[in-house]
C-alpha cells in the first residue's frame, strides 16, 4: 500500500510540475491525500520485528524527520530560482515520493522479513 500510494503522489508532483491548469491544481490536493498513509506505515515499517528495541528504534525515526525542515527549503529555493515558478519546486517532492515507493515496495527484502502477515496482536513490544 505504501509503495502504491508513494508512486501515485509522485504521478501528482509530475502533473503539477508539468503546469496542466486545472489538472495540476486536482493533483496538488490528490497529492495529501495520497501522503496521508505515509508516515504511519513507515514509521510501522521501521519498527517491525524489533521487539525491545523498538521503543529506542522509534525515538530514532521520530528524531530523524528531517524533511519538513529541509525540503520546503529547497523547494522554496527551486521555485525562486526557476524560470518556471513554483512548479518546478515540485521536482523535490516527485524525488521523495519515488524514494518512499522504492522503501514500500522492496521492504520486505530490505528487512529480511516474510512480510507482516506473521505479526501477532494480542503480544505487545
Amino acid at each position: 500500500m505504501l509503495g502504491t500510494f508513494a508512486i501515485a503522489a509522485a504521478v501528482c508532483s509530475l502533473l503539477v510540475l508539468l503546469k496542466l491548469g486545472w489538472a495540476s491544481a486536482i493533483a496538488l490536493f490528490l497529492s495529501y491525500f495520497f501522503m496521508s498513509i505515509m508516515f504511519p506505515t513507515i514509521f510501522s515499517l521501521g519498527i517491525h520485528g524489533l521487539g525491545s528495541r523498538a521503543k529506542n528504534a522509534s525515538s530514532f525515526i521520530v528524531m530523524a524527520i528531517m524533511g519538513g525542515a529541509i525540503m520546503p527549503k529547497l523547494m522554496g529555493h527551486i521555485a525562486d530560482t526557476s524560470t518556471d515558478g513554483m512548479s518546478a519546486g515540485f521536482i523535490v517532492p516527485l524525488v521523495c515520493f519515488v524514494w518512499v515507493a522504492g522503501y514500500g515496495l522492496f521492504w520486505s527484502k530490505l528487512s529480511g522479513s516474510e512480510g507482516v502477515l506473521d505479526v501477532r496482536v494480542t503480544r505487545g513490544h
